[in-house]
This record gives structure tokens, C-alpha cells and sequence, in this order.
């Protein structure tokens, strides 16, 4: 699949792969809570893209792989070191 190739998925396809046997009221509602939503415009059609994305924030994964802690805790290190060289050429 190349680029700019799209490929959508119709709802019982979602329904299916997401472990409902249909898509009934109690998947939708799923889909609700975890922010999963149709092709703005398609009732019928979801972005698979969007669908991993959603499941990944659920889980606290991020694109890299990383957890949203892990992304956190790499964030706060590099902070704590772009402070501490500002403070020592504060000193020069």
C-alpha cells in the first residue's frame, strides 16, 4: 500500500476486530468512551489510523512505544538538564 492509498473500515468490520459480534448499542458505546468515531460525514466508515491511535491513548502507549509515564519521566530528565546548564553558564 503506497503513501497516499486510504483504506477505511466499514463498522461491522471494527465491530468484528474489536471482539463484538456486532455492532450493537453496547459497541458504540465502547467506541464513545474510548473516543473512537466515524469519518466525520460517514456514518458507517472509521479510519483505522484513528482506531490504533485511540487504542494506544487507552493504553498509555505513545507512537514511539514508549508509555505516556516513560514519555513523562524522559521529558522531566531533560528539563532537570537544560537547568542545570543554565545555571552553570549563570555562573561563568
Amino acid at each position: 500500500m503506497g503513501r497516499y492509498d486510504i483504506q477505511l473500515l466499514k463498522t461491522k468490520e471494527v465491530a468484528k476486530l474489536l471482539g463484538f459480534s456486532t455492532p450493537s448499542p453496547s459497541f458504540r458505546y465502547w467506541c464513545r468512551r474510548m473516543n473512537i468515531e466515524p469519518v466525520p460525514g460517514r456514518r458507517d466508515v472509521y479510519d483505522p489510523v484513528l482506531v490504533r491511535m485511540r487504542l494506544d491513548e487507552a493504553q498509555g502507549l505513545s507512537s514511539t512505544g514508549k508509555s505516556i509515564k516513560d514519555l513523562a519521566a524522559d521529558s522531566e530528565k531533560s528539563l532537570a538538564l537544560v537547568e542545570v546548564h543554565a545555571i552553570g553558564s549563570v555562573h561563568r
